[in-house]
């Protein structure tokens, strides 16, 4: 590894160890700054001290044996709610000895990941003219995690309805985002089924699914069947497969190379940590997983920004932010953190999972579009390498006829009239090259069409083009019929290009007719501006007409004709330019009607 490249993957180390460090420290500057704890003396709180409009936290400390008290005085009795997180786990509630509430897998509540429960005046117990309520909470299982603690956020009824409100809102906004991004990435994924857009979309689903679980929606709840008792399972399950999911996004995004052996060694090492979590609930093993994983990406992100892959700080960015919010519930959770209102009400890693899916979407999409720009650019190659192709080829013909003629003219002894018919044949081949390079100068310069300081009559260019046809027709045994119904109308380009649309269509209509046919050019001006070139020759197939105006394209019948097939494509360019469009009818034998529907300036 060249120094060049060390550098730069300590800088993505160093970048995602400090934006984890922020994340995670800065969400427990605003947990503690929105906390309003209150104040307990081995256990005791004096209810008095929470006002009507104040919802305030308490922590217990694990006493013995996974029991926690807490001893609540009022002198008034005052009735409070109390709202008791992590409540999926099996537990019993008293209150003064009498059982209160509980959650057993034998009676699991619908009620998921926390409980609500009253202290009504009768709960009170009189002791020298104080109303004592004794509240212990005892955890049917040890949990594996030092400083086991639990937080009870308490206030009066209203406001404590008011805080749960808040929380479902909340939910159900980051429920609409990530319905959202899986909208998207769905459109994204028919649109462009590779790899990497799968995996976003399992993403985006994964995704879904637990903020339906999180929210603790009722409709979603009972959709799938979630209870207290089977949270946990749901929770983990759909942690642990969005993990790994985003491990494999990185990989297939970046084309992270690894042999087939280490991958399959570490699924399997992946499997089995995160299956033994689920069954144990030993949050080492989840903490294990989660750095090993998050050093892949981090890894995987550094070779990205090594070769230069624009996006890859992005997404190492905001998947430490992720990151940190994930550590932060875990840090939470062992205790190194206190627990408060925001932390409780708040589920962190939902905040970092919306940020980092938000930039895969992000990422994908560009990588989506990079990649249309590159077929475009590729088009655009192949064009110009069939244009020279084309050119090369179709103007074998004119020059051969002109060179056969002059070298007849020197070398032979012709008479006057075989001159004359030499020197008729030269011009005609002479006038069928200048026709095709203004076809291809027009084609080659489809930028600069219109222009505003130009305002041609389209009624002086019938008038114009119904003189110079007429004769022509004549020669060529075809009637030639201009019809022009409306007031005259302008358009913003030279006259030039004007002629070269409808030219070219009339030249077609000339060329593929039948001896003593008819050619129609009919203009109307109403609300839009109607121009057709009408002919009853020889028609082409339906298969052939969504084709005609591609560059270089010619129906089998047409290249026994001369020219480079980018007649009509010049017509579609000028009225794209002029922001119109083209109607094709056409049958075989019965002839055929292009039309050009123009906006009125």
């Amino acid at each position: 590894m060249e120094s060049g490249d060390i550098k730069k993957t300590g800088l993505v180390v160093v970048l995602s160890v400090l934006i984890n460090l922020i994340v995670f420290s800065g969400l427990n500057l605003i947990n503690l700054q929105f906390t309003d704890a209150v104040e307990s003396s081995e256990g005791v709180m004096i209810a008095e001290n929470i006002a009507s409009d104040e919802v305030k936290t308490v922590l217990l400390q694990d006493r013995s044996d996974n029991r926690f008290k807490l001893v609540i005085q009022s002198t008034e009795r005052l009735v409070l709610s109390i709202i008791y997180e992590d409540a999926y786990t099996e537990y019993d509630l008293y209150v003064n000895g009498q059982l209160k509430g509980q959650n057993h897998n034998q009676t699991a509540r619908k009620e998921i990941a926390y409980d609500v429960f009253e202290i009504e005046k009768n709960d009170y117990q009189e002791n020298d003219g104080i109303g004592i309520a004794e509240i212990e909470l005892v955890k049917s299982a040890p949990i594996a995690k030092p400083n086991n603690e639990v937080a009870f956020i308490i206030g009066s009824k209203d406001e404590v309805r008011d805080s749960l409100g808040l929380r479902t809102m909340y939910n159900t906004v980051m429920f609409i985002f990530f319905g959202m991004i899986l909208v998207v990435s769905a459109i994204a994924y028919y649109k462009d089924r590779v790899s990497y857009m799968r995996i976003l979309l399992l993403l985006s689903i994964v995704a879904v699914i637990k903020s339906m679980i999180i929210g603790e929606l009722p409709l979603f709840r009972d959709l799938l069947g979630i209870t207290s008792g089977n949270y946990f399972y749901y929770d983990s399950v759909t942690g642990i497969v969005s993990f790994f999911l985003c491990q494999v996004l990185f990989w297939d995004l970046f084309q992270f190379k690894v042999k087939k052996v280490t991958a399959i060694l570490y699924l399997g090492i992946f499997v089995t940590f995160e299956l033994g979590y689920i069954v144990t609930q030993y949050l080492a093993l989840l903490v294990m997983m989660h750095f090993i994983g998050s050093l892949l990406i981090v890894i995987m992100g550094a070779q990205a920004y090594i070769k230069g892959n624009p996006y890859s700080l992005l997404l190492i960015t905001t998947y430490s932010i992720f990151s940190g919010t994930v550590l932060y519930r875990i840090l939470i959770t062992v205790g190194y953190y206190s627990r408060g209102y925001i932390s409780e009400m708040v589920f962190s890693p939902q905040i970092g999972n919306l940020i980092y899916l938000s930039s895969f979407l992000f990422v994908v999409l560009m990588t989506y579009i990079n990649k249309l720009e590159a077929y475009r650019k590729q088009e655009i190659t192949d064009e110009k390498i069939a244009l020279i192709r084309g050119i090369s080829h179709d103007l074998k013909l004119p020059l051969s006829i002109i060179k056969l003629n002059n070298q007849m003219i020197e070398k032979y002894e012709i008479t006057e009239a075989e001159k004359k018919e030499y020197a008729k044949t030269s011009l005609e081949a002479t006038l069928e090259l200048e026709k095709m390079t203004d076809n291809i100068n027009c084609y080659l310069n489809t930028e600069i069409l219109v222009d505003t300081d130009y305002q041609t009559s389209v009624k002086n260019r019938l008038i114009m083009m119904k003189r110079q046809y007429e004769n022509y027709g004549k020669m060529h045994s075809i009637n030639f019929v201009v019809e022009i119904s409306g007031e005259d109308c302008f358009l913003p380009i030279k006259p030039l290009h004007f002629d070269r649309m409808l030219y070219n269509l009339v030249d077609n209509a000339f060329k593929y007719n039948k001896a003593r046919g008819t050619v129609w050019v009919r203009y109307k001006a109403d609300k839009e501006i109607t121009l057709s070139v009408e002919d009853n020759g020889i028609g082409m197939d339906s298969e052939f007409i969504k084709r005609i105006f591609e560059p270089f394209f010619r129906i089998d019948v047409s290249k026994r004709k001369e020219g480079t097939g980018l007649g009509l494509c010049v017509v579609k360019v000028i009225v794209d330019s002029l922001n119109g469009k083209l109607q094709v009818e056409s049958e075989i034998n019965r002839g055929t009607i292009i039309k050009i529907i123009l906006p009125r300036v």
